[in-house]
């Protein structure tokens, strides 16, 4: 890996670390509903 696809990926993950902490908000969600 370079060091431009290194920098690639940290943008990509400084502009959505939102987006990561809702997708694991919504299958934490679902997964407790199936097992109550």
């Amino acid at each position: 890996m370079t060091n431009e696809t290194i920098n690639e990926l940290l943008k990509d993950y400084d502009q959505r670390p939102f987006d990561r902490l809702n997708f694991f908000f919504k299958v934490s969600y679902m997964y407790l509903r199936r097992i109550s």
